[in-house]
Parts: structure tokens; sequence; C-alpha cells
């Protein structure tokens, strides 16, 4: 009986050891934690359909992060969110040739609320993993002088359709 807890032990310890670390990581306190692989993924070919700052003062309560839009519905809210301020975006301008939802899905990129203009939003990458996307935000602050106006940086991209859950690394340069 000894001998077979002894081998019990044993083979736990084995398989334990034989596991790989998995890291986690989230953009967001509130979100589930993803797998973060350390292979290599692909880079993902993406459109850049808009490119503005909401004027609202940040009272439009967008967070700074990346949301994938796959569907109408949940498009039509963002718009509203981010129109409930001033009428910053014209759905007409997005509709135009694009076929999203369909072969497509919208990635709305949000920084956070600036004290000032000039902060410019730049993808960095877009990488495709088995398990997620993975955004990567390069923010620039402004060169010189700028207008002292609370605004939010943002923009609109498309991408091949995906199921997969979008994580963001935002940097600032």
């Amino acid at each position: 009986m000894k001998k077979l807890s002894n081998l019990s032990l044993i083979i736990i310890i084995l398989m334990t050891l034989s596991c790989s670390a998995v890291k986690e990581t989230s953009t967001e306190e509130n979100s589930t934690p993803v797998q973060v692989e350390e292979n290599e993924g692909n880079e993902l070919n993406y459109d850049i359909l808009k490119k503005e700052v909401l004027d609202g003062a940040g009272e439009e309560g967008i967070k700074q992060g990346v949301i994938k839009i796959d569907n109408n519905q949940d498009f039509v809210a963002l718009v509203n969110k981010m129109n409930s301020v001033n009428d910053e975006v014209k759905t007409e301008e997005l509709i135009r040739n694009v076929h999203f939802f369909k072969d497509h899905v919208l990635l709305f990129v949000f920084d956070e609320v600036r004290g000032s203009r000039g902060y410019e939003l730049k993808i960095g990458d877009i990488t495709e993993y088995s398990e997620k996307i993975q955004v990567n935000v390069n923010i620039q602050s402004p060169q010189g002088p700028s207008a002292e106006v609370m605004s939010q940086p943002y923009m609109i991209l498309q991408i091949p359709l995906t199921d997969k859950p979008v994580v963001s690394n935002f940097n600032e340069q």
C-alpha cells in the first residue's frame, strides 16, 4: 500500500513538472483573463475607416481600449453612445462600400480622455493567434503647442471576420 501511494505521489509530481506555465493578461480591471501564447502569430491586414476625436470631454463614458463589433445592433448602440454628446460619427461615411459583419468585423480603438488635442493613435500591428487577436496601439503625444480641450482620440478599423476575442496593448511614445 505504501508503494502505491509513493508511486501516486511521483506521478503527480512528474505531471506537474511537465505542464508549462501559462501567463494571463487583461486590458481592463473587470475583464476575463486571456491566455497569452508564447508562439508567433500571423499579422492581420486591416483598413482604417475613420480616425478622429470625440469632443464630449469624456461624457460619452467610453474607456480606453478596443471594442470588437460584429453585428448591426452593437454597431448602432456604440455609435449612439459616441454621438450622445456631439454628433461625432456619421454612419453613412462608414457603410459606403463596406461589407462588414458578412466578411469583416469592426474594431473601435479608443484612447483615454486627454486634457488637450494633438494626441494621435497609430496601430503598431494586429496579430492573430490561435485563441485571440492582439492589437498593439501606439499613442503619439502632441508635437508642439496644442489646444487645451478635453478630447478622446479614436479609430475605426476593419479586419477579416473572426470570432476570437480581442485584447489590446497601448504604448505611449
